[in-house]
């Protein structure tokens, strides 16, 4: 068997839950953002990593959660409150569904899991966080753009499929996926 074989049957070992408003950590939120665009950077390039999950303005609003391990950040997401739809990230992937949205929503994106550690329910036990996060702050409407891929496992959170997303900056095939709190 090979190493990587024997790490992916290991049981993930996170040593810490962090959950925090961006702001409020901004070395934090650096250590998070070199996180996603390593992650990113294996899956297209470094410099449309930067662009598309670089450090935004949204950052410093939205709430992430970050996993840490042994080596450092693990796995993390990010949830955004938008009480209107200036406060909506990635615009042009929801523009269709804007007219659906019920303020205040709630922005589950960049979430990513350390290659290592994926297949592991961290993603799910995130995307949990997030969801009762949202909830606690009166969030109404939670939206997410997602890969087709992984339309089951939000289905099984209770997000329905709305659409195709817009954006077509990152190969592959995205959904734009709705959940009402």
């Amino acid at each position: 068997m090979n190493e990587a074989a024997v790490i992916q049957n290991e049981a993930p070992v996170i040593q810490k839950v962090v959950v925090f408003k961006g702001g409020e950590d901004p070395a934090l939120l650096k250590r998070i953002e070199a996180f996603r665009l390593d992650g990113w950077s294996e899956l297209i390039t470094a410099k449309l990593a930067a662009r598309r999950f670089g450090l935004d303005s949204f950052d410093y609003k939205a709430w992430h959660i970050a996993y840490f391990g042994e080596g450092g950040v693990i796995a993390s997401g990010r949830l955004i409150i938008a009480t209107h739809q200036s406060g909506v990230p990635d615009i042009c992937s929801f523009r269709p569904y804007l007219g659906l949205m019920e303020y205040p929503i709630g922005m589950l994106n960049r979430l990513l899991v350390d290659r290592i550690y994926r297949g592991r329910g961290m993603a799910t036990s995130i995307n949990r966080d997030r969801i009762a996060l949202a909830r606690d702050h009166g969030v109404a409407d939670l939206w997410v753009e997602i890969q087709s891929h992984r339309v089951a496992s939000m289905e099984q959170l209770g997000f329905c499929d709305v659409g195709p997303s817009l954006d077509k900056s990152i190969i592959g095939d995205w959904r734009i996926m709705r959940r009402n709190t």
